[in-house]
């Protein structure tokens, strides 16, 4: 029950912000990104459903749930970067999107494709060798080129991560230099928790990188290590989410204050110099 309730817990913990941050949008519409945090957020939770589903031993589904696994494997961490380019006002090109969300669906494709096609004695010797022994050991044919593909996926996940957290923590910090220059006090529009946010995307970059080298194998049915990173990524990620979902200002409310700012000079402007004709003409002694 408790190897259960562990294993849940990071699944639980994306299910719930996932949940909060839809309700939020429904209620107060897309402030602070809340639309591209919500993305993430569904990411992430398929991929713990499908950690939940490999440390429960549920064979009958996992050639489905790994191929999610490796799509949202590759895709969480940079949609958590469009978020943060979308908080902080950083261009995203077309061409930039595409490379970074077009190779998880190749993957996940030719993983569909590669299950689609393997018998299902193949399936299982796959899933027993690879994925619960961290082993290419024996495997052949179609097996041992999903294994490749497995590790190709690894690779690509690692350089994403080091992409991510670069960029990310850059970002962030242009974002807050912006803000300074502009408001004399400008604490409640940075981005909530600065230190705290460039922490945690450091260490979620760190322990997803040495997490997915060594595989999912060394956790499996080690009841206190499983638990101690289950505890530490379930953190990690609450306090991601929160942060993301408490912070109210973002770069796109730069440019409606300054809107507002510019009407309302305007029509102060244009009071005054209606005042001013109405007393040079005297329009007052006028029927």
């Amino acid at each position: 029950m408790f190897y259960l309730i562990i294993s849940l817990l990071p699944l639980a913990v994306c299910a719930f912000w996932t949940v909060a941050i839809a309700l939020d949008l429904w209620e107060r519409g897309n402030r602070a990104a809340h639309r591209q945090l919500l993305w993430w957020a569904i990411a992430a939770t398929l991929l713990y459903a499908g950690h939940f589903v490999f440390f429960n031993r549920m064979t009958g589904v996992i050639p489905v749930s790994d191929t999610i696994y490796v799509v949202c494997n590759l895709l969480v961490y940079p949609l958590y970067l469009y978020y943060i380019a979308e908080l902080t006002g950083a261009a995203v090109s077309r061409r930039g999107m595409w490379l970074t969300v077009g190779p998880p669906m190749v993957f996940g494709i030719v993983v569909a494709a590669l299950y689609v096609m393997m018998s299902g004695e193949e399936c299982r010797g796959f899933v027993d060798t690879y994925l619960y022994k961290n082993s290419m050991q024996g495997l052949e044919g179609l097996p041992r080129l999903q294994a490749v593909v497995h590790q190709l996926a690894k690779l690509l996940f690692a350089v994403g991560v080091l992409v991510v957290v670069f960029k990310g923590i850059r970002h962030i910090r242009r974002y807050n230099r912006l803000i300074d220059s502009i408001y004399a006090d400008g604490e409640d529009k940075r981005l909530f928790g600065i230190t705290t946010i460039l922490l945690l995307m450091v260490l979620t970059g760190v322990v997803s990188f040495m997490a997915n080298a060594v595989g999912r194998i060394v956790f499996f049915r080690a009841v206190a290590p499983l638990a101690a990173v289950a505890c530490f990524f379930s953190g990690l990620l609450y306090m991601l989410c929160y942060r993301g979902f408490v912070q109210q200002f973002s770069f796109a409310d730069i440019a409606s204050e300054e809107r507002e700012e510019a009407t309302e000079s305007f029509a102060e402007e244009g009071y005054s110099q209606l005042l001013k004709r109405i007393d040079d003409e005297q329009l007052y002694l006028q029927p």
